[in-house]
């Protein structure tokens, strides 16, 4: 797009779309508007700006973690949920995938059409996941998204046609988690780093076993935090942030309802200790 003004050289703006690339691996989140700063000035360039929020990086993955991807990638068949599943989690970096059918003749509650299938899936390239779900889909049915034309991703059949192939990402929700130690066992001797140890306890369970559109409950919690010895009794509050440097705002809630095109990220900086 393009917007024009006048002065004495008739001169004019000129607005384009870009795309960029983290220079940095890991889970980096690219908040909406975060993007504001031209690091290597150019002639003519004089501002940018982002509208959307980027796609978060996944960190590296452990031995054991490919290990248990790959396996899990390893499921045969096609035109089935499970078999578009497979396909999109062999695609190399995808760390979440859910895929969901809606089989009526109505449009369903999570905004799916009749007929059709979603496709949400955390991580991986665009065009390497479209492929993949291409591969796998059923012939006739819709793959829906939510991504906006003209930025759908596309795949290439095997007569050689470009075809438009819709999905979704997720959006993170960032999880807080405030731990205050009421009493200590007194059988048992506490590790000398016990702050950092209820904060990694918690972030592994999280990003552990908290998938896409899992919601976030508070008692759940209670477990990797008492594994730690010398610890006899806790309280323990959550909160949901909509950015990680947003203010977090905690309760006793039994649970904090998590949408199926969410997914709750943990982080120790977002675990606050009281000892």
């Amino acid at each position: 797009s393009a917007t024009g003004f006048t002065d004495d050289h008739d001169q004019w703006q000129v607005a384009l779309t870009g795309y960029f690339t983290c220079d940095d691996y890991g889970a980096v989140s690219v908040p909406a508007l975060s993007l504001d700063t031209i690091a290597t000035p150019i002639s003519d360039w004089i501002s940018i700006y982002q509208p959307i929020a980027g796609i978060s990086g996944t960190d590296t993955e452990t031995d054991t973690e490919f290990r248990l991807r790959k396996a899990q990638g390893l499921r045969s068949g096609t035109a089935t949920e499970d078999a578009i599943w497979a396909a999109v989690y062999r695609v190399p970096n995808v760390a979440r995938v859910v895929v969901s059918s809606n089989r009526g003749m109505a449009q369903d509650a999570e905004g799916r059409p009749a007929k059709s299938f979603e496709v949400v899936v955390e991580g991986g390239a665009n065009a390497a996941i479209a492929q993949a779900i291409w591969g796998a889909m059923p012939a006739g049915i819709l793959p829906y998204g939510t991504f906006e034309s003209p930025n759908i991703p596309t795949a290439v059949g095997k007569d050689g046609a470009v075809h438009q192939v819709n999905f979704s990402r997720p959006k993170a929700k960032y999880a807080w988690v405030r731990v205050i130690i009421q009493a200590y066992n007194s059988e048992e001797s506490a590790p000398t780093d016990l702050v950092a140890s209820i904060q990694d306890a918690v972030v592994s369970w999280g990003n552990t076993n908290l998938k896409l559109g899992s919601n976030f409950v508070r008692q759940r919690l209670y477990g990797p935090v008492l594994s730690i010895p010398g610890i006899e009794s806790v309280s323990i509050l959550i909160a949901v942030t909509g950015s990680a440097s947003g203010t977090p705002s905690y309760s006793t809630s039994a649970s904090i309802a998590i949408a199926a095109r969410e997914y709750c990220t943990f982080s120790t900086e977002r675990v606050d200790v009281e000892v």
